[in-house]
């Protein structure tokens, strides 16, 4: 059952869930959990989700913009060889 769900799971938040929900399974039933247990854990799982979701949103923010300063620097070196050449012929006139 993890396993399909887990592979059925399209982003990195839904993976989480999915592993969250096989690791309260794997906990005893809820007969047997004190209540108070039972909310704890799933205010745990909760805090954990959220800081997997802001992580993850730093993590693409980070290279969303290692992205932008790659292409800033092709786009300055495309436009230095592109003005080599045409220097280059101006001077020889």
């Amino acid at each position: 059952m993890f396993v399909s769900a887990y592979g059925q799971a399209s982003t990195p938040a839904e993976r989480l869930v999915v592993a969250f929900a096989a690791v309260r399974a794997t906990l005893p039933k809820p007969e047997a959990v004190a209540p108070e247990t039972a909310r704890r854990v799933d205010r745990i799982a909760d805090d954990l989700a959220d800081l997997f979701a802001e992580l993850h949103a730093g993590q693409e923010r980070a290279a969303a913009s290692a992205i932008r300063a790659k292409q800033r620097t092709a786009a300055r070196s495309q436009a230095r060889r592109e003005q080599r050449p045409a220097t280059a012929a101006g001077g020889e006139s």
